[in-house]
């Protein structure tokens, strides 16, 4: 993956849900994505995961709207897998993005039970993808409905890290950052009991997709992080090459 192709993809990317079903990849299309998927990177090496990539017809899902192709994202039940699969996936999110597809994420659609059965690891999550004849690209960044950064982050001068994770793909915006331009603390903010209740599990998701960025990000302007975790927080450590 080109991390200057994935960077850019951050600030146009938009969730796409309505797919041409009629249009499938070639060999050389299925390829690419399973290198792809292949070069992953993982925020905490130590937590197994498996992606896989279905048809429709292997997808079980009461949503109105279908694609041709789903990732279904499995994974070992450790400390950290949920925010570790958030990392991972989104990703792939902007690979897609960055190649022309659609993709949404989707908390819905589940394999069916022949998938489900094949992998000893626990299925996590679902990401739609595919062809479309809608615009795939936002036109600039007015158009993502989202907190203002100093709502997100009381770090001076860290904007260009933390604005591509203001932007990630979130129904919670669930980030906040603090420490320094060296050490960042990163915080998961409460939610309203409701949405604690029923959406607690995605709120994890959410943080490993917004420190995906900021990794991408990071890598894009030639600094290296370095991801540590405790009970409250993800330290991101920060050092310029």
């Amino acid at each position: 993956m080109n991390q200057i192709n994935l960077y850019e993809a951050i600030f146009k990317r938009k969730s796409v849900r309505n797919y041409d079903l009629s249009i499938h990849f070639d060999k050389n299309e299925f390829s690419e994505i399973l290198s792809t998927i292949s070069k992953l990177k993982p925020m905490y090496d130590n937590i197994k995961t498996e992606i896989k990539i279905v048809r429709q017809k292997d997808v079980k899902s009461l949503l109105p709207w279908k694609a041709p192709y789903y990732v279904m994202a499995f994974s070992e039940t450790k400390k950290g897998y949920l925010t570790n699969l958030g990392f991972i996936l989104q990703q792939l999110g902007l690979f897609f993005s960055a190649k022309g597809l659609g993709s949404c994420w989707q908390g819905w659609p589940k394999p069916i039970k022949e998938i489900m059965n094949a992998s000893n690891l626990e299925f996590v999550i679902a990401m739609a993808f595919g062809k479309t004849n809608e615009q795939i690209y936002r036109k600039n960044i007015t158009e993502f409905k989202r907190k203002p950064l100093n709502k997100i982050t009381n770090i001076v001068n860290a904007y260009d890290l933390i604005e591509p994770v203001r932007i990630a793909p979130t129904t919670m915006q669930p980030w906040f950052f603090t420490g320094s331009n060296n050490i960042i603390d990163v915080y998961c903010k409460k939610s309203k009991l409701i949405k604690v209740i029923f959406l607690e599990k995605y709120t994890e998701i959410e943080m490993g997709i917004g420190l995906c960025h900021l990794w991408i990000a990071a890598g894009y302007f030639n600094k290296k992080i370095e991801f540590t975790k405790n009970v409250t927080t993800v330290k991101v450590i920060k050092k310029i090459k």
